[in-house]
Order: structure tokens, then C-alpha cells, then sequence
């Protein structure tokens, strides 16, 4: 029963019992001697003397150790694995048994060895003492971390560190500090967040993402969310910040590899993305997504707002990037309610009503400074007599220098004339009922004019003098001839200077406005391309049109294949089997009262329709996937918005993916069942904890 041939056969079957590894200890080694054929070497039973713990196998022609054959639980010794052989080579035999001897896992298994059959009963008792007393610590910790779990599920605010800090405080918790304590679990969170999107992910069909700009300086430039359809519920899921690349196009096809679509490209339909999207980079970037992804168009998701687009394509200039910081300034200073009441009082006195402004926005900081500079100027004046703090005098010295200067005032009555076209237009898109791309068309059009307009308007004769003044030629020679020891000679010579320096500064003077003006005319050039180029395309929208209630009557007369045509073949979407469904769509009179595409998905789920709508199930599929801008209340929402509220509370985190995560996240949370469970495992497993969490 001792042979190396019947161990391992029942090794192979079950694990060896307290019994049997008494018997094989009160047994020995068996120690065979065997004949080698076929080789040089010659075996000697003279070997077993080397180490008590050798022994035979005359099937595999190789020495074991006995001890670990035995003991060892894992079965992972190259003396005794299945995969292994043993010592087959006698010649290096001696040199092989001293290094075995010195091996951390013989000496263990020789522990394990000596002590087999001594004390049972009392190593019993004392075995599963230990084991009740441990579970019971596991218990504990793991409800501690149950409570720090939900209360992250409840709440996440800038106060949640606090309340897990104390919570972890009334515990008898592991010796880490109570910050890294939170920190990881935040961080174990977010995995198992992503983990469950992925999967999600992997069951959709169509899958949009969107890179959006969400702070102006720091490591954190972009946020990266996903939107994907799936059992007829639209989600929006933030997944990350990435760092502002270069090309934008590297760190799309990277993140989209990570979440494994680039194994089913066709999944991609839409990427979209605030940034300056006019030069020929932009194009480039294009065609590099596409070629790995080629049914992915760029369109212009609604949560990008024009006017913060337009800023940046115009902020390629210095002095509008001088002039928008400069901007700032007032929205900055005037956010302290002492100063809001004063400029309130400034305005009331010029009748001026509607001051109670919100500076959010540089549009809305446009249109005030524009519309009140003379109030917000008149409460300047009075900041800096009355005020008795110097940082704040300087900075109304500053402000109101600013309204003086004709470089500020030109950028700001340009703007004020731009930043409302904008608005017209992206209103125009947002909210318009029967929206198609021939709607969309429309609007650029007339968009176009206005711009158009605003480059006639500004005026190549407005001189800087005007804002400026300078002194007049008499003026001068009465200021030069009031010093006594002054010649008519040295008055003439002084008149000469002076009448020079004058015409350098003017011509200079003018040369700047000639500049500005140019620069201005430039800016509306880039705003009208800018547009142009995140409208160009719109297959997606006359796409959307289709399942409109307000295009059924029009449609059903004239079905406008030939503007859906080239968007339908790249999705392989059979457009006389789609024209035949929707037709069918357009005749029912319960289905022509169902308003927007989403309803109208979750009408064919409900209802079994998937089958035999299957074209209009994929056309619905598709549409609810992009981010495309439509007057349906339920697409309205957005991710963007939610993510740079909660970046703004996420400062003291350590993660600023995580807090993030875990602040927009909580549906998915508290409707995965063993989402607690999940959590801890991961942060078990991530770092050696001093603490017990798996129970024996």
C-alpha cells in the first residue's frame, strides 16, 4: 500500500484521509530496486541510503520523496506531480536530494509529516476552535463592509467619507488608515460597476461613445461615455476620464478595444465629440476610426452645446483666448452676493430691469457685461472708494480698466452679436417638432446668413482714436510753450517730434483695427465651417424622421427612400422590407399615436413585435442608440452634465473615476443582486489585507 504507484492512484481519485496517512507513515518508503534499459545509467539500492525519505516507483523508473508524497496538499512538488517524473537522472542524484532537502516546501510538508498522528483528538478541538473563531471575525468584517458599501449606495456627497471614517471607527477594523479604507473600496466599487457594464455591453447590438470635454487644465481633459440600447431602456454610462491626447482617434480605438468591440466592429454606429472639428486632422482622425469601424459616423451629440463649441474653434486665436479669460474675471467677482446686490442698485437707477443674471455661461457673461457696462462699471467705481481690502480693489481696478479698453470692447460687442445666432440654432435643433435633415438643412442655411451678416456688419472705418483720444495739435504747443526757457526754435523743433510720434501711434492705431477686423472676419469663417462640418452628416436624422407621428401622413404618400438610402445600406438594412413595416406602421391608428422612437421600442418589446417588425426593430435599435438631437423629452437627458457636477465634489477622493462611478451609477447597483458580494471579493483580492474576509 506504501508504493509510489498506489498513493498517487488514490491521490488522483480523493484527497488522502488523516487514516491512511497514519498507515502510510507507520509503513515507510517503499524502496523496490528496478533495472534500467536502454540507457547508460545503472540504479543501486546503495541510493535509499542518501535521505530516509527516498523512495521507489519501478514503473516510472525514478526516485520520490516520500514525505511529500504524503503530506504535500497541493500535489505541486517536482518529486511527486502527475506532470513530473522524478528523479530519473542518478548521475547528478546526490546534488538533486541536497537541493530538495533545502526547498521551503519540503521542509513544510516534513512539519505536516512529524506530525501526523499525534494528538488528533486535541488537534481536532483546537482545529475547529480556531475555524468558529475565524468565521466569526470574516462575519464581522464582512457586515462592516456591508454597511460601507451601502452607504455609498445611499449617498455619495462630500460628506461620505466622514460617515464610512465613522463607521469604520465603531469597528474593530484592520490597522490601515480609514482614508485608504474607503479610497479602495470606492476603487473595488467601480470595478465591479465597469465589469457589469461591460457584460451589458457585450449583449447590445449598437453601441455609441462620446469624448467630452469637462475641465479646462489638469490631467482629467476628457470623459469618456458609452450609450447603448438594451431590453428597450436607453443608458448612458460614464466609464472614465482619459487624458487629452493629441489624436483624439488613438484613444477611441484603444478604449473601444478595451471593451472588446473591436471583435464585432459593426457594434460601433456613431462617435461623437465636442472638440474643433473643421481642419483636415479632424478628417484624418475620421478615416483612421472608420477603417476599423465602418458603419461609426461622426454626429454632433445633443448634450454638445454650439456656443461652447464655436468659443473653442474661435479661441484659436490668442487675443480671443485673452479676451474669454479676461471674461471670466467678471463672472468670478460678480459671484459674491455683496457684489450682485450693489450691481442690482447700479442697474435700478439707469432702469434697467432683469439684473438678477446667472453667469454660467460665457454667453449669458456676453450679453450682461454687454448690455450693463456701464452699471457694472458705475459698481466698480464704488467698490474700489468704499472697499478696504487691497486683493479686491486691484481686481476692480482691473475689471474696470477692462471696460475701457477698445481691444475688450471690440471681442465683446462681436461676440454679443455671434453667441445669439448660436442659440437661435441650437434651440432650433433641440426643440423643433417634425425634425428631419432637410429641417436641419434649413436652419444652416438661415444660420449661415446671419453669420454672414455679422461679418458685413463690422464696421472697417471704427476708429480706435475714438475711444482714445488724443491730444489736438494746439493743446500741444499751449502745454510746450507755458515753460519759460523754451525758444520759438525749440517750440517749432517740439511740434515736429510730436506731430511724428502722433502719426507713428495712429497708423499703428489703425493697423490694429484693420487686424481685429480681419481676425473677426476670420472667426465667423471658422464658426460657419465649424457648423457646417458637425452637420455634415445627417442620413442619421431623416433616419429618425421615419418613425416620427408627424411625418406618418407625409410618408405614407411619399416614402423618402432616396434620403435614406446610403444610411440604411450601411446597416444592412433592407429598405423595401423597411418601407413595407413602416407603411403597415403608418396605416394602424394605435401606432401613429405613439410619440418617439423609444416609446415606439418599447411598444414592439411589450407587445412581441420583434419578429415581425424585424427591419423597423433595428431601425428603432439604431435611431435610440445615437445621441442625436430630436424634441423627445426622454432623450433629453444627459450623462455630460451629471458627470461635471459630481467632478466639482470629487477633489479629496483619490479616485476621481470612482466617486464618479459611484455617484451616477446606483440604479445599476441596487438592481444587481449580489452586488455587495462582488464588491468584497474584489477588495479582498486586490491587496493583502491584515484582516480575515473569506470564511473556511
Amino acid at each position: 500500500m506504501n508504493s509510489v504507484s498506489y498513493i498517487k492512484f488514490i491521490v488522483e481519485s480523493k484527497p488522502l484521509s488523516e487514516g491512511t496517512k497514519i498507515k502510510l507513515k507507520k509503513v515507510g518508503p517503499h524502496r523496490p530496486g528496478f533495472n534500467l534499459v536502454n540507457t547508460t545509467q545503472a540504479f543501486n539500492t546503495e541510493f535509499y541510503k542518501l535521505s530516509k525519505w527516498l523512495c521507489g516507483c519501478p514503473d516510472r523508473k525514478a526516485l520520490f520523496c516520500y514525505i511529500c508524497l504524503v503530506t504535500d496538499k497541493t500535489r505541486s512538488g517536482p518529486w511527486i506531480d502527475g506532470v513530473s517524473v522524478g528523479i530519473a537522472n542518478f548521475e547528478e542524484l546526490k546534488i538533486q536530494v541536497e537541493k530538495h532537502q533545502r526547498s521551503k516546501k519540503h521542509m513544510e510538508n516534513s512539519l505536516g509529516y512529524a506530525l501526523i498522528g499525534s494528538n488528533i483528538k486535541d488537534r481536532s478541538k483546537e482545529w475547529a476552535a480556531m475555524v468558529i473563531n475565524h468565521n466569526e471575525r470574516v462575519h464581522e468584517h464582512r457586515y462592516i463592509l456591508n454597511k460601507l458599501i451601502n452607504c455609498v449606495k445611499d449617498e455619495i456627497d462630500t460628506n461620505f467619507k466622514t460617515k464610512m471614517e465613522r463607521i469604520i471607527s465603531e469597528s474593530s477594523f484592520y490597522v490601515a488608515s480609514k482614508e485608504t479604507i474607503c479610497d479602495e473600496l470606492l476603487e473595488s466599487v467601480y470595478r465591479v460597476c465597469v465589469d457589469l457594464i461591460h457584460k451589458e455591453i457585450q449583449q447590445t447590438d449598437y453601441v455609441s461613445v462620446e469624448f467630452n470635454e469637462a475641465t479646462n487644465s489638469g490631467s482629467l481633459d476628457l470623459v469618456f461615455i458609452i450609450r447603448y440600447e438594451l431590453s428597450g431602456q436607453i443608458f448612458e454610462r460614464f466609464l472614465k476620464f482619459v487624458k487629452k491626447p493629441e489624436e483624439l482617434s488613438s484613444v477611441i480605438l484603444q478604449e473601444l478595444e478595451n471593451l472588446d468591440i473591436d471583435d464585432t466592429p459593426n457594434k460601433l454606429i456613431s462617435y461623437s465629440h465636442d472638440g474643433l472639428s473643421l481642419t483636415c486632422a479632424h478628417r484624418i482622425e475620421h478615416e483612421k476610426i472608420t477603417t476599423q469601424y465602418a458603419c461609426a459616423k461622426f454626429i454632433h451629440s445633443y448634450s454638445h452645446k454650439l456656443d461652447l463649441i464655436i468659443q473653442r474653434a474661435a479661441s484659436t486665436f490668442k487675443e480671443v483666448k485673452i479676451f474669454f479669460a479676461n471674461l471670466a474675471t467678471f463672472a468670478k467677482f460678480f459671484s459674491h452676493q455683496k457684489y450682485i446686490a450693489q450691481l442690482d442698485k447700479a442697474a435700478e437707477k439707469r432702469h434697467l430691469r432683469g439684473t438678477k443674471i446667472k453667469w454660467n455661461f460665457d454667453t449669458q457673461t456676453v450679453f450682461i457685461v454687454s448690455l450693463h457696462k456701464d452699471s457694472i462699471n458705475e459698481c466698480l467705481n464704488n467698490i474700489i472708494q468704499v472697499e478696504t481690502e487691497r486683493p479686491i480693489v486691484a481686481k476692480a481696478v482691473a475689471l474696470s480698466s477692462l471696460l475701457s479698453d477698445s481691444n475688450f470692447i471690440f471681442w465683446l460687442d462681436f461676440f454679443n452679436k455671434v453667441f445669439p445666432n448660436c442659440d437661435r440654432l441650437f434651440n432650433q435643433l433641440l426643440y423643433h417638432e417634425g425634425f428631419s435633415g432637410m429641417k436641419v438643412l434649413q436652419y444652416l442655411d438661415i444660420f449661415k446668413g446671419h453669420m454672414k451678416s455679422v461679418e458685413c456688419s463690422i464696421d472697417l472705418k471704427n476708429q480706435v482714436g475714438d475711444n482714445s483720444p488724443t491730444p489736438t495739435k494746439r493743446q500741444r504747443t499751449e502745454n510746450v510753450a507755458i515753460k519759460e526757457e523754451i525758444t520759438i526754435d525749440e517750440i517749432d523743433l517740439t511740434r515736429v517730434k510730436q506731430e511724428t510720434t502722433d502719426e507713428i501711434i495712429t497708423t499703428q492705431l489703425v493697423n490694429c483695427e484693420k487686424k481685429r477686423t480681419e481676425m473677426a472676419k476670420s472667426i465667423c469663417s471658422i464658426i460657419i465651417n465649424c457648423v457646417e462640418d458637425r452637420f455634415s452628416n445627417i442620413g442619421h436624422l431623416s433616419l429618425a424622421a421615419l418613425v416620427q407621428s408627424s411625418f406618418f401622413a407625409k410618408y405614407e404618400v411619399f416614402f423618402p427612400k432616396s434620403e435614406v438610402a446610403e444610411i440604411t445600406t450601411l446597416h444592412k438594412l433592407s429598405i423595401e422590407t423597411l418601407k413595407n413595416e413602416l407603411l403597415t406602421i403608418y396605416n394602424r391608428t394605435e401606432l401613429s399615436k405613439i410619440e418617439g422612437a423609444i416609446i415606439l421600442l418599447q411598444y414592439m418589446y411589450k407587445n412581441k413585435l420583434t419578429n415581425a417588425f424585424p427591419e423597423t426593430f433595428k431601425l428603432l435599435k439604431i435611431i435610440c442608440t445615437m445621441p442625436m438631437i430630436t424634441c423627445e423629452p426622454d432623450r433629453c437627458f444627459t450623462t455630460l452634465a451629471k458627470v461635471k457636477d459630481a467632478f466639482k465634489k470629487a477633489r479629496e477622493c483619490r479616485s476621481t473615476d470612482a466617486f464618479v462611478m459611484c455617484s451616477l451609477e446606483k440604479e445599476l447597483m441596487l438592481r444587481t443582486p449580489n452586488f455587495n458580494d462582488l464588491v468584497i471579493r474584489d477588495f479582498c483580492q486586490r491587496n493583502n489585507r491584515n484582516c480575515d474576509f473569506e470564511y473556511k
